[in-house]
């Protein structure tokens, strides 16, 4: 703690005198898909322990094209360019389609216009796809067949006039909802696109149209991890991903899509044919609150203690209150219900205060367990989190379990990921992050390994 305060006093000695810089810690990140065992698109992984994922849609020449010439041959072969692809050279000096692909020659059906020389790309700039029905002018929901999996937030594209290739319109995928298989040998997967902006020309079905080469990532079911260092349940938690270009410029347009899955395998967010779009440090509150959690946070007045399984709240000999509580960052969603064991040893009241919302009070009778449900009710996001006890007596002390989802737990994520980057070491991410919500008792936890048989027991400081 006291080196994250004197980093937020660095930064805040270094910034405006109007600005002001608060650090919340939270518990430490883990990668929870770092080898990124999924299906990965126009693009590549490198990496060790932690795997990254890398642009693999831009190519070098082995020998520079010069004008005139209906062929080339890149340096490296590639499995992304087939027939009907479309291509980019320069990039983006000329757009050719190709014709046919014979190891790392690749034929085009039209002269290039321009000699190119050795630092010149060549940039797969479309992928080929069909219209599996008639597509009408107008329409914002389509149904193509695709060789590769597709995702919210890749681009549609389609010719406004085929003999024209500069004629090449992108519109932005919303949504991608998987319908199943096809009969064609090569367009093998069913998909119902929802666009960003209609489209505007008919297009019949078995029309070629075409996805832009962006690199994309399509994970296996995730499992939630444990808490550090423990063989305890994570609890709420923020998914997040490390990413950014490596070049200067302009940052590049990402997506992330996410289902999740709970105890008895149904989905919580998204469904089985299709993602839910999320923003990066998307909250995942769908899972118990571990009782200890309080420990970490401002205390106001009284003290706490920690057992085995619960935290122990006591008031103030003076005042007879206990007071704790923390501020939200970021803000927490919305309507979630909890269960929560509490048990007192003198009769009180407990109030939670999910602020901006009014708070929840529930009566305690000194010595009955009481097993309720507290909540956040639907409206305003959350900003801070209040604890409170108040007693006739000086002495009294109200322990509490975890706080356990009234009705779904995620045990599982599957995530897709696009990011609109081209070029060759431009860009790189690394698979999905999880990041604790809150502080965690794990940190006041050791393990011990000097060649002696424990009882599994814990020891706190």
């Amino acid at each position: 703690m006291g080196r994250l305060n004197r980093i937020e006093q660095v930064i805040n000695d270094t910034i405006s005198h109007y600005s002001h810089v608060k650090l919340y810690p939270r518990g430490l990140p883990r990668f929870a898909d770092s080898l990124l065992r999924g299906t990965i698109r126009f693009g590549k992984r490198t990496g060790n322990t932690i795997s990254l994922i890398n642009p693999d849609n831009t190519f070098a020449f082995s020998e520079p094209p010069q004008a005139r010439d209906t062929k080339f041959i890149l340096k490296y072969p590639t499995p992304w360019i087939v027939n009907e692809s479309i291509i980019s050279l320069g990039p983006e000096r000329e757009l050719h389609r190709v014709d046919d692909v014979v190891d790392t020659t690749i034929i085009i059906d039209s002269p290039i216009s321009q000699a190119f020389t050795a630092q010149d790309k060549v940039l797969l700039h479309s992928y080929p796809m069909m219209s599996s029905i008639d597509i009408s002018k107008g329409d914002t929901s389509i149904v193509v067949k695709s060789h590769y999996p597709l995702a919210n937030g890749d681009v549609f594209a389609y010719l406004q006039t085929e003999t024209l290739l500069q004629s090449l319109t992108e519109i932005k995928i919303t949504k991608a909802t998987r319908l199943g298989t096809t009969t064609s040998p090569f367009y093998t997967l069913l998909y119902s696109l929802e666009l960003a902006n209609p489209i505007e020309k008919d297009i019949l079905s078995n029309s070629l149209v075409y996805i832009r080469a962006y690199p994309a990532y399509f994970s296996y079911p995730v499992r939630v991890p444990n808490a550090l260092f423990t063989s305890e349940p994570l609890g709420p938690f923020l998914i997040d991903l490390l990413s950014g270009r490596l070049l200067e410029g302009n940052e590049f347009e990402e997506t992330l899509a996410i289902k999740t899955i709970n105890r008895t395998g149904g989905y919580v967010i998204g469904d089985s044919t299709s993602y839910s779009t999320v923003d990066k440090n998307f909250i995942l509150f769908n899972r118990s609150v571990p009782a200890h959690t309080p420990m970490f946070w401002s205390l106001a007045e009284g003290t706490m203690r920690l057992t085995p399984t619960k935290i122990v709240f006591k008031v103030g000999p003076d005042n007879k209150v206990f007071c704790c509580g923390t501020k939200c960052v970021p803000h927490l969603p919305t309507d979630f219900n909890w269960r929560v064991s509490l048990t007192a040893n003198e009769d009180c009241t407990i109030r939670f205060i999910f602020a901006p919302n009014a708070a929840q009070e529930f009566s305690l009778v000194s010595g009955i367990p009481l097993n309720t449900i507290i909540s956040i009710p639907a409206g305003d996001a959350v900003t801070d989190i209040e604890i409170n006890i108040s007693s006739a007596a000086s002495i009294c002390q109200v322990s509490m379990g975890d706080w356990t989802p009234v009705k779904d737990t995620v045990e599982q994520i599957e995530y897709s990921f696009v990011v609109h980057a081209i070029g060759n070491a431009t860009y790189q991410s690394s698979g999905l992050i999880i990041k604790p919500y809150f502080l965690g008792s794990e940190f006041l936890k050791t393990s011990y390994d000097i060649g002696s048989s424990y009882d599994s027991g814990k020891v706190y400081f």
